[in-house]
């Protein structure tokens, strides 16, 4: 089998990720297309719009075969972080022949050229003075566009990781990222997401026919009363420990615990040296004890897959090298370190109908 891996959110899915699993599966002939994705929490520091179940279910009825979780501890990372724990996921099955991703470039041998030219270490130190990630890149344009940025995370993680994954790209359609306008049927998930929150139609940006549920996962600001008072029992000590935290972080935060809302408090801790999605992701992993811990995922849940996907699942047994967890037993919750406290956190995060 020919199977091709996508590391994505969904949040939610729309035409766009239709259109690029369909390229996926055309340019590559593809037996099967494997999703990697990010659950009720999302990379930005942020809650899905719909839940995870939902999400899968639908990329599963849109060209999907088999959609996987990206646990949330390691969801909430720096996009380095991110793409090489989605990518160590994918290539820890051990049969997917190619890791497609969506990029502003479209050409997957110009942003390799980009990596191999890119100083990380100038980048790094960059960063550490107070620099802004675009501004770190310095001249370098092509990895300063978002898709482009992850895309080259993902190239760096394959060359880490050792892996035999092969890269390749499709050109995203019509619209950019976070773009706040739509172009015929194609809008991005940041637009699309202002419409939901506005409870405006946004029906014609996703694939024909599909229903998706109301919402039933907390919002950030629905979740600040809870992580308000988190950070008032906290110390700055408490949260040497957490991810995303440093000394400097922790004296910020600390200090904002009376802030009327989650994006107030976001508002006032960002600056030069830590951008609002340091500070998202940072909230949410002191929401849920989140500690520091180097560790790549210990385990993948099964979100959503169709009878293509369960002969993916089959054929993986003989080389998986993590815990594909179709259900979680009693034996996984003891036996798998972070399960039990990431499936504590759907119970914080969703909403009692």
């Amino acid at each position: 089998m020919r199977i091709a891996g996508i590391v994505c959110e969904y949040n939610p899915f729309h035409n766009g990720h239709k259109y690029h699993i369909e390229e996926t599966r055309k340019q590559l002939n593809t037996d099967g297309v494997v999703c990697v994705m990010s659950g009720d929490v999302v990379q930005r520091g942020g809650t899905a719009v719909f839940p995870m179940k939902n999400r899968a279910e639908t990329a599963v009825r849109n060209g999907a075969d088999l959609v996987l979780e990206i646990p949330p501890r390691f969801v909430l990372q720096s996009a380095q972080f991110y793409a090489h724990n989605a990518v160590y996921i994918l290539d820890s099955l051990g049969v997917v022949d190619y890791l497609s991703f969506g990029s502003e470039s479209g050409d997957i041998n110009e942003l390799e050229k980009a990596v191999s030219d890119f100083d990380e270490k100038t980048f790094r130190k960059s960063l550490e003075s107070g620099k802004g990630y675009a501004e770190a890149m310095g001249t370098n344009e092509i990895l300063k566009s978002p898709n482009n940025i992850l895309g080259a995370e993902y190239l760096k993680a394959l060359k880490s990781l050792d892996s035999k994954i092969i890269p390749f790209t499709v050109s995203r359609k019509a619209v950019m990222h976070d773009s706040m306008t739509s172009e015929s049927e194609f809008a991005s998930a940041t637009y699309i997401r202002q419409m939901i929150k506005n409870n405006e139609d946004f029906s014609e940006f996703v694939p024909e026919n599909e229903v998706f549920p109301k919402a039933t996962i907390k919002t950030e600001e629905e979740l600040w009363e809870l992580i308000s008072y988190r950070l008032k029992l906290g110390c700055e000590n408490n949260f040497e420990n957490i991810m995303n935290m440093s000394e400097g972080l922790n004296n910020r935060i600390i200090k904002l615990a009376d802030c009327s809302s989650f994006s107030e408090c976001v508002e006032k801790a960002s600056c030069k040296r830590y951008p609002k999605s340091r500070i998202r992701r940072a909230l949410f992993s002191i929401l849920f004890n989140f500690e520091k811990n180097p560790s790549l995922p210990t385990y993948t849940r099964v979100l959503a897959l169709n009878e293509n996907g369960r002969k993916i699942l089959s054929a993986s047994k003989k080389t998986v090298q993590l815990p594909v967890l179709s259900r979680v037993t009693k034996k996984d919750i003891y036996n798998i370190p972070f399960l039990k406290q990431e499936l504590t956190t759907e119970k914080i995060l969703y909403k009692q109908i």
